[in-house]
């Protein structure tokens, strides 16, 4: 089973076929007509993991908007795991609907800003 950081007890990081980076920035999600907001905590060319508290229904595939001083950034997704801590729905692991150029670029740049460093948003 995997754990809160989307590991495998005893998997290490450099086990997986993308690197996650360790992030902290802003996002905001439409679930139906409500607009949500979390916190990005890692990244990767595939995914991300956001915490964001969750109602039900809520929308497998939906449109991850990460806001920048260059505009906001949109990334189609699609829900591939849920967490639940305390009986609440607070953190989902969220894939890469369409490896859009943009979004491979953006994560690049998060690399070359330093990994494993906190960063907000620009």
């Amino acid at each position: 089973m995997k754990n809160a950081a989307g590991d495998y007890p005893g998997e290490c990081m450099h086990d997986r076929a993308y690197e996650r980076i360790n992030v902290r920035l802003e996002a905001m999600y439409h679930c139906g007509v409500r607009i949500n907001s979390g916190i990005v905590t890692n990244i990767s060319e595939n995914g991300m993991f956001i915490h964001t508290k969750l109602d039900l229904p809520f929308d497998v595939n939906f449109e991850l908007i990460i806001p920048s001083n260059e505009g906001a950034l949109n990334f189609p997704v699609k829900i591939i795991r849920i967490e639940k801590s305390n009986g609440v729905y607070d953190g989902i692991g969220v894939e890469i609907a369409d490896h859009s150029q943009s979004y491979l670029d953006y994560v690049r740049t998060l690399r070359t800003l330093g990994r494993g460093d906190k960063m907000e948003n620009n």
